[in-house]
């Protein structure tokens, strides 16, 4: 059963970068995708880099390593971004899975880039979590949304969660509570901030007098 292989459904060819990520099961398999074209056809480095996300300096150094060394350049560089993390946010990752297991590599990825400014590819979020110990135990931030006494405070755990960037599926699930739950309160904290910006114009807005020095 261990050596049972994966069956590659049919697929259409394509030269969509997206989709090709999708494609590829290995690391090293897309780190190669993504200079191919340009090994292989000589396609413009500056082409390539802006449909694929990574810099021209990145690509220009990714190639040269793959003339030098071949197929094993590729991958030392599968590996190099995870180890490039740092231990912040790699505790940060598990610390993020610990609080909410059913979330995703992808969403920790994009609340890794709000915490932090950068955004990790999902693919090393799986990476940290297979290399790094599970904590034991972790205590939640928010207590399940109907245990909140305080209806400003129900608010405020959503609204927090969702400047952290946790999308409203896991917003809901680790409240515990209902996806129109989450989306109406969102909705409400919306109409308050447009409200209060409406009613508290700038100072001198209304008369169109100048504050500064006359």
């Amino acid at each position: 059963m261990g050596n049972r292989k994966r069956r590659r459904r049919g697929v259409e060819p394509t030269d969509e970068w997206e989709q090709i990520e999708l494609l590829c099961w290995w690391p090293e398999q897309l780190a190669y995708e993504e200079i191919r074209p340009l090994v292989l056809f000589g396609l413009p480095v500056a082409e390539r880099a802006e449909r694929t996300g990574s810099s021209e300096r990145t690509l220009y150094r990714r190639i040269s390593r793959f003339e030098l060394e071949g197929v094993g350049s590729l991958f030392a560089t599968a590996g190099a971004e995870r180890r490039a993390l740092p231990p912040a946010m790699r505790r940060f990752v598990v610390d993020l899975k610990a609080e909410h297991p059913p979330m995703r590599p992808y969403e920790i990825s994009t609340v890794c880039y709000v915490r932090f400014g950068r955004r990790p590819d999902y693919r090393t979020v799986e990476w940290v979590l297979a290399e790094e110990p599970m904590p034991l135990r972790l205590v939640r931030r928010f207590p399940p949304y109907r245990e909140i006494a305080e209806p400003r405070e129900r608010r405020m755990a959503v609204v927090r969660l969702h400047a952290e960037g946790w999308n409203v599926k896991s917003i809901a699930s680790y409240l515990k509570t209902a996806r129109t739950t989450v989306y109406r309160t969102l909705k409400s904290g919306s109409e308050r901030g447009s409200r209060a910006s409406t009613t508290n114009p700038t100072p001198g807005a209304a008369s169109g007098r100048r504050t500064c020095g006359r």
